[in-house]
């Protein structure tokens, strides 16, 4: 309100001061504090009725409905030595047991128009940002607009945005009122005569005399009465505009919303600047650290001021780590009442009981959350709940494909401590069904989708089962295991399924299906002992399936058809789906290592077929990548993309990470394969990345190995050479026998096209005959292919029992360069079918060909090719 001041017998309190004079000499007597000032307020317009204590608590102090305090009692106790002329024997500050507090023998001064000031104080601090909201709220008001609502959270900034906004505007043609303390329409009746300073009967009367600004600021307490004051006034004031600040929109036609947002990186940071200057910070005001703890305080003008306030005995890591609690941190060292927790209070205090429930309830969500996840914990109807919490500001939406919500940090803890243990063991029981029922109890491939925004607080509730010995714990560590192994979690879940070493089950199955995603075959074997032995044959059958599945890593391919065979026997007697499309997925992996691409097609499209029939969306996608790389090796690059693309598309959507980084790394090949070398080198990449963050070594070796094959082909060899150290020595740590042979062919291929034909010779021998052994003869014509010509170059006879090359037009386009014929070797080389030079040998050989044709100099003379950026 404008001016606040009211006389108790010789005593004279004023509450914008928030001070106590003596009526006579007007010396000060007392300083009130901010409660104080507030507690006064509330009685004062309570017109000396007594105000129970539990109201007090919930209209003043903020408390939840039931909780007990004796805060009123203290509160009263030290006001009434700062107002009572005898404190021990109260006339003013009275109470009265079971009744309340009331103030009373009130006399209120009658205040000229003319000596009344029509708006608070003007601060003198700096304003940072908003410069399009002044400028918008100007030109609505410029333009005749009679009611604007500036809405927001608490803290937002709502009310210093008026008082700067209010600098450009008559004194006489502006009027302030506070409406922080009012809840009614008397209330409100009161509000603005005392603002208008006036007791003229009608009110509507007055205000149609005036022509300005009315700023209603704070008006959530009394939305209600106020919009319906505001359908007479904006009638019978046709002159009059209004300019409200609250935190829940009003309901009223014509009204213009102006909502308040945080504050942008970059404007919260100078605010955090300015204000901890003040305050004189510990830290310099460019610290590094600065922009990660303004962007903890979520841009909220209340939340940095707050700060930066302890910025002069904190610095900045200490006030980042203490942002873990910010109820705590977040309040003033010097105005114990102005803290963050006043603020969410004062919001608390509005919500209806269903309003609170759903808050409470959301709050064990550290992060972002889907509707799903709400439903399960607070009920089917969460959604409109949600969204008239959205109106209030406190809580955040996110739209997409899929709307997601989250909860401010300082509202998450409020509404977390009123959340009583109960709750949050009954929200932990519903969470834990949620899952199992969702996760196919880790049977399935992770649905990912919809844990994605819960991880952390299905991490948190694993940990909390764990460590209460919760019987439902390892049901749900198992339903998790595959989603979280997939985020690069790999210990934390091989804690949790954590068994003895000769103890069957699933869980031993997930276990070694982790540790082999780890690269730690050998263990992950030794895992699957007892499971294999025991004498459930449903669990023998998913034992043997995922036996070869960690064989085949291995490039163990015998071993691995073996435990297949095994699996398909335990199949007929004990037919299960799942795992029938497992074992056609690892066999489609199977045969495409030997470079089988009819069976691997066939077994990639069973697996399909049966995902399809199940309607498991992602496990049908991973079926559609074996089915692309089957139609790779035939040959079909433009449709195998398409269904890259496909499953690319899918897996970004569900966040599937280790699946990611393998399609990035498969459709890096494609695209090179197509002659697209740049593309396939930024999927090269994307793929390394992800495989990293993740914890796949495998992957990341085969990462390695293609951008080394990319760089030789650029002739980059020292970065070739940078690469292929990486893929080397994940191959020996995961013991991968065909990574290490593709190693030396690429490299032999490096030599070749650096000029050194025998070294090429050497290490292509050794590639080519690895790879034979691994996978058979026809996983390795184009290697073969080179080997020949590097065996023309250096005119070393051809053995009859090497696999065939590509085509025989390479070797005499080779010979006829080896002898300088640079004419013959242009017509033969044109000659080779156009199939054959377009694929990624041809292309090379093609290059490398047209290379020495057009500079007219032999191959093999010992020069070397120049080394140049890729």
């Amino acid at each position: 309100m404008a001016h606040r001041t009211f006389v108790l017998a010789t005593r004279t309190v004023d509450l914008d001061a928030r001070c106590v004079e003596a009526s006579d000499t007007g010396a000060k007597l007392a300083t009130l504090t901010e409660l104080e000032a507030k507690l006064l307020e509330f009685l004062l317009d309570s017109d000396g009725a007594l105000v129970p204590k539990a109201t007090l608590l919930r209209e003043v102090w903020g408390y939840a409905d039931g909780v007990e305090s004796r805060a009123v009692d203290y509160t009263v106790r030290r006001l009434r030595k700062k107002i009572e002329d005898d404190p021990r024997s109260p006339i003013h500050l009275v109470s009265s047991y079971g009744s309340g507090v009331g103030l009373q023998q009130v006399t209120r001064p009658t205040l000229s128009s003319a000596a009344l000031e029509t708006r608070p104080p003007l601060p003198i601090d700096t304003f940072v940002g908003r410069a399009t909201t002044l400028e918008r709220l100007d030109r609505w008001i410029d333009d005749g607009a009679r009611v604007v609502a500036v809405t927001g959270a608490g803290g937002v900034g709502k009310t210093r945005l008026l008082l700067e906004w209010s600098r450009g505007r008559a004194t006489d043609a502006l009027w302030w009122v506070s409406l922080g303390a009012v809840a009614d329409a008397a209330a409100l009746d009161r509000a603005m005569r005392d603002a208008l300073g006036t007791t003229h009967s009608d009110l509507d009367v007055l205000l149609g005399a005036r022509d300005g600004v009315v700023v209603l600021d704070g008006a959530e307490g009394c939305i209600d009465a106020l919009a319906a004051a505001l359908s007479s006034w904006t009638t019978r004031a046709p002159r009059l505009q209004f300019v409200l600040t609250t935190r829940i929109p009003p309901t009223l036609p014509g009204s213009i919303p102006l909502r308040l947002e945080p504050l942008s990186l970059d404007s919260a940071t100078r605010l955090y600047e300015a204000r901890a200057a003040g305050f004189g910070a510990l830290h310099a005001l460019d610290d590094p650290d600065i922009p990660r703890l303004v962007a903890r305080l979520e841009g909220s003008p209340l939340a940095i001021e707050l700060a930066a306030a302890r910025a002069g005995v904190r610095p900045v890591p200490q006030l980042l780590a203490a942002l873990d609690t910010p109820l705590e941190t977040l309040r003033h060292p010097d105005q114990p009442s102005r803290s963050l927790r006043e603020v969410l209070a004062w919001s608390w205090s509005l919500l209806t009981a269903e309003q609170a429930r759903v808050l409470a309830a959301c709050s064990v969500f550290p992060g972002r959350f889907g509707r799903d996840a709400a439903e399960a914990i607070a009920g089917t109807e969460v959604v409109q709940v949600l969204d008239q919490l959205r109106t209030r500001s406190l809580i955040q939406t996110r739209a997409g494909a899929r709307r997601t919500f989250s909860l401010p940090m300082g509202v998450r803890a409020f509404a977390g401590e009123q959340r009583t243990s109960a709750d949050t063991k009954r929200i932990d029981q519903r969470l834990v069904s949620w899952v199992l029922q969702r996760t196919g109890r880790g049977r399935h491939p992770p649905h990912r989708a919809w844990i994605i925004d819960e991880l952390e607080l299905l991490r948190g509730l694993l940990g909390r089962l764990q460590s209460q010995g919760a019987a439902d714990a390892t049901d749900l560590a198992i339903a998790l295991a595959p989603t979280l192994a997939d985020r690069g979690w790999h210990q934390e879940m091989l804690d949790a399924l954590a068994e003895p070493a000769a103890t069957p089950g699933f869980p031993a199955v997930l276990r070694a299906r982790i540790l082999g995603q780890t690269g730690a075959t050998d263990a992950a074997l030794q895992s699957l002992c007892a499971s294999l032995a025991s004498p459930d044959p449903i669990l023998r059958r998913t034992a043997h399936i995922t036996r070869g599945g960690l064989l085949l890593r291995g490039t163990q391919l015998e071993a691995a058809a073996a435990a297949f065979v095994e699996a398909e026997a335990l199949l007929r007697t004990h037919p299960d789906a799942i795992d029938r499309a497992d074992l056609h997925k690892h066999r489609s992996t199977m045969h495409r290592i030997r470079s089988e691409w009819r069976l691997a097609l066939e077994h990639a499209q069973a697996c399909v077929e049966i995902w399809t029939r199940i309607g498991d969306p992602q496990g049908r996608c991973d079926a559609r990548f074996e089915q692309a790389m089957a139609l790779r090796g035939q040959g079909k690059l433009e449709t195998a993309r398409a269904v890259l693309a496909e499953v690319l598309t899918y897996t970004e959507s569900v966040g599937s990470m280790r699946q990611l980084a393998t399609v990035h790394v498969n459709m890096g090949v494609i695209l090179t394969e197509l002659g697209a070398r740049r593309l396939g080198t930024h999927h090269y990449e994307q793929g390394l990345e992800v495989h990293r963050r993740t914890g796949n070594l495998q992957g990341q070796g085969y990462a390695w190995l293609n951008l080394a094959w990319l760089a030789h082909w650029g002739l980059d060899h020292t970065r070739a050479e940078a690469a292929m150290l990486h893929a080397r020595a994940i191959g020996r740590k995961v013991g991968d026998q065909r990574l290490a042979a593709y190693a030396d062919a690429i490299d032999g291929v490096g030599a070749f096209l650096g000029g050194d034909p025998v070294a090429a010779l050497g290490l292509l021998v050794r590639g080519r005959e690895a790879l034979v052994a691994i996978a058979g003869p026809a996983s390795v014509k184009w290697y073969a292919t080179f080997e020949a010509v590097c065996r023309v170059l250096l005119d070393h006879p051809l053995p009859p029992t090497d696999p065939p090359v590509a085509h025989e037009g390479w070797l005499a386009a080779t010979r006829a360069l080896r002898d300088g014929d640079f004419a013959a070797a242009h017509t033969i080389l044109a000659s080779v079918p156009a199939p054959d030079r377009a694929t990624e040998g041809g292309l090379i050989l093609s290059e490398w060909m047209q290379r020495h044709i057009g500079s007219r100099t032999r191959p093999g003379s010992g020069e070397r090719a120049p080394t140049s950026s890729a």
